[in-house]
């Protein structure tokens, strides 16, 4: 006797339409609502209780005040529901471009080589000196072999010197899904501010974000707001239009805001369906030396060290190491261990015999200071020759 059933031919929830829904109409002029079709319509977080009607639970539209209010239309059997958009659930955009599968390997079939040729003459047009350096690479798949040299052929009044050096050789498997790259032959291993580097002759397993061009490793800047009808968001970066999205009523979260390296400011206009708009202005400061959360970046490199480079082909001494392991804690902070450690054993022309050994641990923060820019901090030990 209190309440009616009432074929409500259109429901329209913060000016959206969401189609004819059967309700209950009491005395009092409250309106229930079958729960299941308020969660349906895009509602969130409603209160429990309500009653049961032919064993489905109806709630109540005025239980819902001052969160959300409501008017039925008798004439045109129209109810038409305002919420907050606390009440209407969160929309999430993530511009993260992530990683783009490569194609298959098969593909990358491939070789090339590079070469330059240099001919000079003296003051009487006679030969002085010719040089010739080059590289030659063959991928097979993941595969890569890779070498280079330098022919250098001078000459004077007396004497021709002709010599021919090989420069680096190196053997490289990459690993696209996992972003690895590992190499074996020649390589540069080298440390951070307050560590050392070497060409090494040996073993190197590193993290290269290269391998996917299109990931994005450095944590990039967000947005959370609200929207109390469909709106269309805008992200300007440094004043230019870089993406358009339309988005429900309700909050909604935006990450990874598309931007540059380097000192800027990005700027979210949201347009509500009547026209009105409100620009949030928000500074940005992205290194590459930052890490997201969770991602790491390392480089283990392990082999003899390449004495002589550019002027002879294999000479090779002593035993080093040089590890680095970074990882990023929060979108503010990026932590680091770097270890490094040689042992050098060389023989001059009379037959003495040098030795000497190096230790280096050390440890690295970068801390960002949001659009102030990036703070680094290294601690390091050494030791060398005891």
């Amino acid at each position: 006797r209190q309440q009616r059933l009432v074929g409500v031919r259109r429901v329209v929830l913060n000016t959206v339409d969401k189609g004819d829904h059967i309700v209950l109409l009491k005395d009092s002029g409250d309106v229930l609502v079958a729960t299941k079709e308020l969660v349906d319509m895009g509602l969130r977080g409603l209160p429990g209780g309500g009653v049961v009607v032919d064993g489905q639970p109806y709630l109540s539209l005025r239980s819902l005040a001052p969160a959300a209010s409501f008017s039925l239309k008798m004439n045109t059997m129209t109810l038409d529901i305002s919420a907050e958009p606390r009440l209407m659930g969160s929309h999430l955009l993530d511009f993260d471009r992530g990683r783009t599968p490569l194609p298959p390997d098969d593909r990358f079939n491939s070789a090339y080589l590079n070469y330059s040729l240099s001919y000079n003459l003296g003051n009487e047009e006679e030969f002085t000196s010719l040089q010739f350096p080059g590289e030659l690479a063959i991928r097979l798949g993941p595969t890569l072999v890779y070498s280079s040299f330098n022919y250098q052929r001078s000459a004077d009044s007396s004497t021709v010197v002709e010599k021919t050096t090989r420069l680096l050789s190196n053997l490289s498997w990459d690993f696209p899904p996992q972003q690895v790259r590992v190499t074996l032959g020649d390589f540069s291993g080298s440390g951070d501010r307050l560590g050392g580097s070497a060409l090494l002759g040996g073993l190197q397993i590193e993290r290269n974000f290269s391998l996917t061009p299109d990931f994005v490793p450095q944590p990039l800047a967000g947005f959370a707001g609200l929207a109390r009808t469909p709106s269309l968001v805008e992200i300007y970066v440094n004043h230019f239009l870089v993406r358009r999205e339309q988005v429900p009523p309700g909050l909604f979260d935006l990450r990874n805001l598309p931007n540059t390296l380097g000192q800027g400011e990005a700027q979210v206009v949201v347009t509500d369906a009547f026209g009105r708009k409100q620009t949030f202005d928000i500074p940005f400061f992205v290194s590459s030396q930052q890490l997201r959360p969770g991602l790491s970046q390392f480089s283990y490199n392990l082999g003899r060290v390449r004495i002589g480079f550019g002027t002879e082909s294999g000479h090779y001494e002593g035993l080093a190491f040089l590890g680095a392991h970074r990882v990023g804690v929060t979108d503010f902070l990026t932590l680091g261990l770097r270890a490094e450690g040689g042992h050098l054993q060389s023989t001059n022309n009379t037959a003495t015999v040098t030795q000497s050994s190096t230790e280096n641990l050390g440890a690295t923060a970068t801390l960002s200071l949001g659009g102030a820019g990036l703070l680094n901090l290294g601690v390091a030990s050494s030791r060398d020759r005891a």
